[in-house]
């Protein structure tokens, strides 16, 4: 049962159908005009004038798509239309509306066990009863989330790329309501065409989808249980959100053109923060819950910009990426922040203070071996995190080779990587990095762009700070490199900078400390 003039469902439902099945018949509903109206008028009760007027705006708005998407859906009805007979042509009826009696009067003669509705109107009941294992809605949309015509649009607007998919459920009297068969997702851009993203979903998930008819139809396969989770009904599309999840996802866009390094320390529970790394009044700012680490991951996967390793990429292209550091070389590394990283295809950037090796509260020698073997990148932090700016040339020295030839001990790969601590550094500092062997001088100064030819020997990365207070938004504005967000951090930086540089370090630290307290 489908709308006249659509070929995705001629041309490729169909056969498709007929590939497994028995079609044994064909209805198509005559477009009506009336129906728009209809919709506006539901949409009106729904959200009111303006709401209304948005709506109205959208569907203008999208005129200007429709040739661009038809070409698109006719590639893609070809590319999957071709994996089946397209020869099927079964006895069809056409018809004003579904709800009528020459529908009822089709069905009743055709006796099919199931109907496929791909209609965007809802059936009665005295329609949808009759094949004898139901009527079922291939849905635009993961369910019960994204109920009615739009599914994917508010997924993506609501940005919840993790519900833009499809749904198979059988129809009841509600709406999107009846139970859920097959349900899943695919691959897909955020600013294609809505109507062919939603297209493209059903078509990438055919066999599942077969699965899914085949089991309600033999009974070996119940509905999926979806206790628990939200539902809710969403009207047209709006002009207001589409102009807002388009400038979104073009910042994310964007974001692939630049290098950004982050700097996290600890992840580790709230409860459990002096358990892990360092410890200070002041250095709980630094450390992340596993759930607020995750949600700067899910934030950070929806960028189009790959998180790398400095071992994956030279950092040095505008188009290398996101490197995630991890400093100090706390054992939450490898209890929370590895396995998380790791459930999303990441890996990180962990620098190791090497005295501090096998102490409690710190990485030992097995999982700093472990943690490299899983492609984790392992860097020095020095041998006892002094402030390489203000000691003595030589003790600089054996902080920078001692930690190294330790760390290269361990993992049995060269240690080409250095995290400074307290990100203080001059010339002096970069020579002797270069001198001991390292080719990467992690900073925590953001102003520093590895994209920048600065003519050291060895290559500075800034690294943009992450406290606990950095919720997911904060990060993605430092992704996006948004204007108000990052001038404030650098503005924050000159001055701490400046005012280090004056009283020194060890000063800064106590004032600061004293302050805190």
């Amino acid at each position: 049962m489908y709308h006249e003039g659509s070929s995705f469902e001629r041309d490729l439902l169909l056969p498709w159908l007929d590939s497994f099945s028995d079609v044994v018949g064909v209805v198509v509903v005559e477009n009506k005009f009336d129906r728009k109206l209809d919709r506006l008028r539901a949409e009106y009760h729904r959200n009111g004038l303006t709401g209304t007027a948005d709506a109205i705006a959208f569907r203008l708005y999208d005129t200007v798509r429709k040739t661009d998407r038809r070409a698109k859906i006719r590639r893609l009805v070809d590319k999957k239309g071709s994996e089946y007979d397209g020869s099927v042509d079964p006895p069809t009826q056409r018809v004003e509306t579904p709800n009528s009696e020459p529908t009822r009067r089709f069905l009743r003669e055709r006796e099919p066990d199931i109907a496929i509705a791909r209609v965007k109107l809802l059936l009665d009941e005295a329609v949808f009863s009759i094949p004898s294992t139901g009527t079922f809605a291939i849905h635009p949309g993961v369910c019960p989330e994204y109920r009615n015509a739009h599914g994917c649009f508010w997924a993506i607007a609501e940005d919840d790329h993790e519900n833009v998919g499809y749904t198979l459920l059988k129809i009841d009297s509600g709406v999107d309501t009846g139970p859920i068969y097959a349900q899943g997702g695919a691959e897909f851009d955020p600013l294609e065409d809505h109507i062919y993203l939603q297209l493209k979903m059903i078509a990438d998930n055919l066999d599942e989808i077969r699965s899914g008819l085949e089991g309600a139809h033999q009974g070996d396969r119940g509905p999926l249980d979806i206790s628990g989770r939200e539902s809710e009904v969403w009207g047209q599309p709006k002009l207001t959100d589409q102009l807002r999840l388009v400038r979104r996802e073009r910042k994310r866009k964007e974001t692939a053109q630049r290098t950004i390094c982050l700097l996290y320390h600890d992840i580790v529970p709230d409860d459990k923060s002096s358990t892990s790394g360092l410890n200070g009044s002041s250095v709980w700012r630094y450390k992340l819950s596993p759930t607020l680490f995750e949600s700067h991951l899910k934030r950070i996967v929806k960028q189009s910009a790959p998180v790398r390793t400095i071992d994956e990429c030279r950092p040095h292209r505008a188009d290398s990426g996101i490197y995630l550091t991890f400093d100090d070389g706390g054992d939450s590394l490898f209890e929370y922040a590895a396995p998380l990283l790791e459930k999303y295809g990441m890996h990180g950037h962990m620098s190791v203070i090497t005295d501090r090796i096998g102490e409690d509260g710190f990485l030992d020698r097995e999982q700093v071996a472990e943690l490299a073997r899983r492609g984790h990148h392992i860097m020095s932090h020095t041998v006892s995190h002094l402030d390489l700016l203000s000691c003595d040339p030589s003790v600089r020295e054996r902080e920078l080779k001692e930690s190294k030839s330790e760390l290269e001990e361990i993992t049995g790969r060269d240690c080409v990587s250095l995290s400074i601590p307290g990100g203080r550094y001059d010339e002096a500092v970069l020579q002797a990095a270069r001198d001991a062997g390292y080719e990467y001088v992690f900073i925590s100064d953001p102003e520093i762009d590895p994209a920048d030819e600065l003519g050291w020997e060895v290559l500075m990365l800034g690294r943009w700070n992450v406290w606990n207070s950095t919720d997911a938004d904060e990060l993605e504005a430092i992704l996006h490199q948004d204007f108000i967000k990052t001038s404030t951090i650098r503005a924050r930086w000159r001055v701490l900078k400046t005012v280090k540089g004056l009283i020194g370090m060890d000063r800064f630290v106590k004032i600061r400390d004293t302050i805190i307290n």
